[in-house]
């Protein structure tokens, strides 16, 4: 199968990088946990003609900081899904805001990252306060 990260079209490829200028607190928070890892994560990337909060290619993991404005998308975002699950990735969805970085969020993040890593559940939904 060839690589589904190059296959996004012009306007989803220019979407993603005016994405990567606006993202909101609680992405800039996670890309601070995310940006220096080993799993080479990617922000706002295209899986196909899909946008994705941040991809780790080699590690085959998606992961997605949603806020409020995602109960309007829910049609999309399901379709989003099922698509990137069918090729093969894993989904960390992260629901609410993400605190601000510190020992404690490192460790629940990476944790809930080895936690869908293991498991065989292609999407793990993480309700934060």
């Amino acid at each position: 199968m060839t690589s589904i990260t190059y296959k996004a079209n012009e306007k989803t490829r220019s979407y993603a990088d005016k994405n990567k200028q606006s993202m909101n607190v609680s992405e800039i928070r996670m890309w601070m946990v995310l940006k220096w890892s080993s799993y080479n994560f990617r922000r706002q990337k295209t899986l196909g003609n899909f946008i994705v909060d941040f991809a780790s290619l080699k590690k085959k993991l998606v992961i997605e900081v949603d806020g409020i404005t995602h109960e309007e998308k829910k049609g999309y975002d399901e379709a989003r899904e099922k698509w990137i699950v069918q090729h093969g990735y894993k989904i960390l969805r992260f629901v609410g805001m993400i605190p601000f970085p510190d020992d404690r969020i490192y460790e629940y993040i990476w944790g809930k990252i080895s936690e869908i890593e293991a498991g065989n559940v292609p999407i793990i939904v993480v309700m934060l306060d």
